[in-house]
C-alpha cells in the first residue's frame, strides 16, 4: 500500500508552478493528523 503526505499531514506542502513556498511554522512544518493515521491503520491479525 502506498501513501502520500496528504494522507497523514494536517497541511501538506503543495507545489505551485514547480516551486514550494517555505513554511512559516517552526521545525520541518509537518504536523501529523492523528485522526487520518488511525483511519488508515491496517489491522494486525497477529502476523
Amino acid at each position: 500500500m502506498e501513501y502520500s503526505s496528504s494522507d497523514f499531514l494536517k497541511d501538506p506542502v503543495k507545489p505551485e508552478k514547480g516551486f514550494i513556498n517555505l513554511p512559516l511554522t517552526p521545525g520541518m512544518a509537518m504536523d501529523l493528523d492523528a485522526d487520518k493515521i488511525e483511519r488508515e491503520e491496517e489491522p494486525n491479525f497477529g502476523t
